[in-house]
């Protein structure tokens, strides 16, 4: 039974494998919590009373990509995800894989939000550029991988299973 008062989960809706693994995640989530989808893609599910979907910018990271470009991006996002948390007020920030985690997960931290990131279940002998950074500033309290291998590539790496 989902409680209308309780403030709601930020889930981040990624295109492509995230995109798979994500709606698992809300399958799971939706029926009990009330959720807002950050969405960088159009997305392809309607909204209902315990799901709003908010469009925001897509933001890769790029090995070679250009440092002081890609830095201004995260900074920029990073300023629409705390005006987001402070407009929303979510009690938490996941993520699944996506590079979008960065800024999103600067504002959560600023703003003293839980923030969980689940490394993608196609991770199976390496970690993400995204999870790796996410582990090297700890981003996030909670960081999930989803294969015994990749348990001991992170300071932060917990591994329960099969997430999604």
């Amino acid at each position: 039974m989902q409680n209308k008062d309780a403030p709601p989960l930020f889930v981040v809706f990624a295109g492509g494998g995230f995109g798979w693994e994500t709606r698992n995640l809300l399958q799971r989530l939706a029926p009990t919590n009330r959720i807002v989808v950050l969405a960088p893609d159009p997305v392809s599910f309607p909204e209902t009373d315990s799901l709003r979907i908010v469009r925001v910018p897509a933001i890769t990271l790029i090995k070679g990509a250009n440092l002081v470009r890609t830095t201004y991006r995260v900074l920029v996002s990073a300023l629409l995800y705390l005006r987001l948390i402070l407009e929303h007020r979510p009690r938490a920030l996941i993520c699944v894989g996506s590079s979008i985690a960065i800024p999103l997960f600067l504002a959560g931290g600023l703003l003293r939000r839980k923030r969980i990131f689940i490394e993608s279940i196609t991770r199976v002998t390496q970690m993400s550029q995204t999870a790796r950074l996410i582990d090297r500033f700890s981003l996030c309290e909670r960081l999930y991988v989803q294969w015994p291998e990749t348990a001991s590539l992170a300071r932060k790496a917990i591994y329960r299973g099969s997430i999604l």
